[in-house]
């Protein structure tokens, strides 16, 4: 199929889609589109050819794991490879995986995420925590809040939640069922109030010199707690 298509035009976009819902629309942009989903058989050949590469052992359990975390986390193959130098001629366990991902920036960021999206100010705290003494840019932590909570509002405000209309991109199914279970924990009314404290969190970083643990602590608890925050 792609060698027939590919001549016919200038260029062929290839994208891997990790569920059906995500191809809804592709052929609606006018664009040359050849959808490809994503093959969970093709990922767990991955996984078997690096176990006799480097002489590991992979239980079903932390196969299913590692797939997990790929998909929820969005890591890319070169994450996985690093992981797996890590074991070589030995058995890995569920438990190695956890521990060594939830090192990874990305994990901790989405993590981070999905417990301040559930009002859950501890876990928030512990995942923003490590996160800033991994110096990841508090300016990002901003950004990806804010774009959490616009889609939280795009959902109410549009009924869409498969694209982001500010983005014109996908949105990852996973991040998508997320943000849908927000509404057992935020209001729309809520959003105000969140996106107020990230503004404040924004002004107070890029006018003062402040502690970053402080700084977490009001940009989670403005958050999670409205009320106890401050400006």
């Amino acid at each position: 199929e792609i060698a027939q298509e590919a001549p016919r035009y200038g260029g062929v976009f290839f994208f891997f889609l990790i569920s059906p819902e995500m191809s809804r629309g592709a052929s609606s942009l006018g664009l040359p589109w050849i959808v490809v989903a994503e093959d969970r058989e093709a990922f767990f050949r991955f996984l078997k050819e690096e176990e006799a590469r480097l002489g590991l052992t992979l239980d079903e359990e932390t196969r299913e794991t590692l797939f997990q975390f790929t998909l929820e986390c969005e890591l890319q193959r070169g994450d996985i490879e690093d992981f797996l130098e890590e074991f070589k001629g030995e058995r890995v366990s569920r438990s190695a995986v956890e521990a060594f991902f939830m090192r990874n920036e990305k994990v901790l960021l989405f993590r981070f995420l999905d417990a301040l999206s559930e009002r859950d100010t501890p876990s928030a705290l512990q995942y923003v925590y490590r996160l800033v003494e991994q110096q990841f840019p508090p300016s990002l932590l901003v950004a990806n809040l804010a774009r959490r909570f616009r889609l939280f509002a795009q959902l109410y405000e549009a009924k869409e939640i498969e694209r982001d209309l500010w983005q014109g991109k996908s949105v990852n199914p996973f991040e998508a069922k997320k943000v849908e279970r927000m509404k057992k924990h935020f209001s729309p009314s809520d959003v105000l109030s969140a996106l107020a404290s990230l503004r404040a969190a924004d002004r107070l970083l890029k006018t003062q010199s402040v502690d970053l643990k402080l700084w977490c602590a009001l940009l989670v608890v403005g958050i999670t707690q409205p009320g106890r925050g401050a400006d």
